[in-house]
């Protein structure tokens, strides 16, 4: 069974609640959850278990910590995407380390956002990690 990371949306992000419910039971899903300046991600088993984590973002309780390793495709937040898998995310860098590390280069990277997160251009720095693809969606 594939493993998908992703992520309780804040708002102005894709909602992704629906994703939860449909693929829950299709393919391992799994959430960030964050401790300081580290997160990891742990299985989603049900919307009873999450409860709000590190600023104000819904994490699961319980299920059993996955590693990168295991992880095959994940859907990435971020404030704006450009064309080129460009990604500008909250200023903190915790998908940047996350997705840096040796054992997560073969994950899938999708950046999901708003229509009004795709923007032209976003300037980078050398620890920035390219999206593999980048999908808008509604937020409604």
């Amino acid at each position: 069974m594939r493993t998908i990371a992703l992520f309780c949306s804040l708002p102005g992000e894709p909602p992704t609640a629906e994703l939860l419910r449909r693929w829950k039971g299709v393919w391992r899903l799994v959430l960030p959850v964050v401790e300081g300046n580290d997160m990891y991600f742990r299985e989603y088993t049900s919307e009873e278990d999450l409860a709000s984590g590190a600023f104000g973002i819904r994490e699961p309780q319980g299920g059993r910590t996955v590693p990168p390793e295991q992880i095959d495709i994940m859907l990435v937040p971020g404030t704006a995407f450009d064309r080129e898998g460009n990604r500008k995310g909250r200023g903190r860098g915790y998908y940047d380390r996350y997705l840096g590390r040796p054992e997560a280069v073969h994950i899938y990277k999708i950046g999901f956002c708003t229509p009004e997160a795709l923007v032209e251009h976003v300037p980078t720095k050398p620890h920035d990690v390219k999206m593999d693809k980048v999908i808008c969606t509604q937020t409604t």
